[in-house]
């Protein structure tokens, strides 16, 4: 179980430990950079909708000898397709450094970036010719978007200069981004990346230092996905951004909030080229109110590992369905849960593990409903539901889905507007056998009769007959505890040089996000 988990009582099984049924096996022919993009992939994506080692037939129906690999990791998730390339290639040390450079560049980045392309060629012309294996016996679990609506946003991920980079520059040792409209190739300056191949629509470019800093920052689809597009926005409106490192863009983006209440750029409008500082990152990283924010999200990963848990059952064909869900649905709410960004989530979370809070202190039942704040968002029901001791574990199961099934169609009931509705039901919290389900109800199939079921449900079971509302709110920088408002190096904060990095990298504060350059 990942140490983020530890806290909270999912009792998560890796999906990658237990034979799947539903769901092909993963490749495990990677290597050791191709390891380490798909866990921070799985992290991040979470496993139903990450695949690494995807290949295509080529037509000839032999697999093995006939399969091609399309690219290192595909990530489909609703219309958003990531291809990720990825190269590890030792940097040349032949004496000159910009022959050294050419040298590396073409073989790490620009071979990377024609595999990128390539693989969403292939995906376009051919979508249903995609496997999980060199065999080609596994096909792609998912039907994905239509080409003409679907976003491509490609990834290359190039490892093995930051070693020379820290070397000849200093700093982190990221590279350098020039972003614009214009052809920008990156070869005439070492440790710059501009369009690899010069060719319209951007290639995002990670290192082996920004790779992990993006994925753990921005740690969800929905979080990730708003920052390629926003990325991908300014280089094409831009006719030249020059930044020091990946790391510091993101810095500016996570600092600034649009007028929607989304992040972006905040780049003033009118100028043909914008420069940004370098040091961005290493500012937010040791600023109180982001570690305010890493210490406040701890709790949305207890819905991280509700959707692994869940994803195991899906895989794993253990999933008892509600009649009205069926397969699809069940996807259908697991794609719900996976949608939220991660400050929705430390809501969510929240909310639901108070909601089992109150029924561990002895109420038989407790419901909770989260009400959507923005349009295309599910409404919430969270039932904890207590296991009488005497009531085989089976029956119990069938009430606790037969009490979410009529919650989910009276919450229709009550609010019309509720279109998309996911339910999830559990025990009391710190019950020794926990167990979750899962349900999905489509709103939009709703008759006369279902209006007269959804009647007698409400009223067998006493359902919203007492509502009490309230209105929470999660914002997203929390403000420090008194006293911690000074810089990391001034005030020290909650996190020791020698501690454990907020970001879950792994690495001590002091080595990651606190690290000078």
């Amino acid at each position: 179980m990942p140490a983020r988990d530890r806290d909270f009582q999912f009792d998560m099984t890796s999906i990658n430990d237990l034979p799947p049924r539903r769901i092909p096996p993963r490749s495990s022919a990677l290597t050791g950079s191709e390891s380490r993009l798909d866990k921070l992939s799985r992290e991040t994506f979470l496993s139903l909708w990450s695949y690494p080692g995807v290949c295509r037939d080529q037509g000839s129906g032999k697999g093995d000898r006939g399969a091609k690999e399309v690219c290192d990791l595909l990530v489909v998730f609703e219309k958003d397709i990531l291809i990720f390339s990825d190269k590890t290639c030792e940097f040349p040390a032949t004496g000159d450094l910009s022959l050294d450079w050419k040298r590396w560049y073409q073989r790490a980045i620009v071979k990377s970036a024609r595999q990128a392309r390539g693989a969403e060629r292939w995906i376009r012309e051919h979508p249903t010719r995609l496997f999980l294996d060199r065999s080609c016996k596994h096909p792609f679990p998912y039907p994905l978007p239509d080409p003409a609506s679907a976003r491509f946003h490609r990834i290359v991920v190039a490892s093995g200069a930051s070693g020379r980079c820290r070397e000849e520059l200093g700093g982190s040792g990221s590279l350098m981004l020039r972003l614009g409209f214009e052809e920008i190739p990156g070869l005439d300056l070492p440790f710059s990346v501009g369009r690899p191949d010069g060719h319209p629509g951007l290639i995002h470019v990670f290192d082996e230092v920004t790779l992990g800093v993006v994925l753990r920052a921005l740690d969800t689809v929905s979080d990730l996905v708003n920052y390629l597009v926003a990325k991908e926005r300014l280089a094409s409106t831009v006719r030249m951004v020059a930044v020091p490192g990946e790391e510091d863009l993101l810095a500016r983006y996570l600092k600034h909030l649009g007028p929607s209440g989304t992040h972006d750029f905040g780049f003033p409008t009118g100028y043909d080229g914008i420069m940004i500082e370098e040091g961005a990152w290493e500012e937010l990283a040791m600023n109180p109110q982001w570690l305010a924010k890493l210490e406040a999200d701890r709790v949305s990963y207890a819905w991280d590992a509700l959707i692994e848990k869940f994803t195991h059952y899906y895989a794993t064909g253990e999933s008892s369905l509600s009649a009205n869900a069926g397969v699809h649905g069940f996807e259908q709410g697991l794609r719900f849960l996976a949608r939220e960004s991660r400050v929705r989530r430390r809501m969510l979370a929240d909310a639901l593990l108070q909601n089992m809070q109150k029924a561990r202190e002895g109420t038989e039942r407790s419901t909770r409903l989260v009400i959507p704040t923005r349009a295309g968002d599910p409404h919430y029901v969270f039932l904890a539901f207590h296991h009488p001791p005497h009531i085989p574990e089976e029956r119990y199961r069938i009430t606790r889905r037969a009490m979410l099934d009529a919650l989910a169609r009276a919450t229709r009931l009550r609010w019309p507007e509720a279109v998309d509705i996911v339910g999830i039901g559990t025990d009391p919290l710190e019950s020794p056998n926990m167990s979750e389900d899962l349900l999905y109800l489509d709103g939009r199939e709703w008759d006369a009769e279902a209006v007269a079921e959804a009647e007698a449900l409400q009223r067998h079971f006493g359902l919203f007959t007492a509502l009490k509302f309230g209105q929470a709110t999660a914002k997203e920088y929390p403000e420090p505890p008194r006293g911690r408002r000074e810089p990391y190096r001034k005030a020290g904060l909650q996190f020791g040089r020698n501690d454990p990095c907020p970001c879950r990298s792994g690495k001590k504060f002091k080595r990651c996000c606190g690290s000078g350059r």
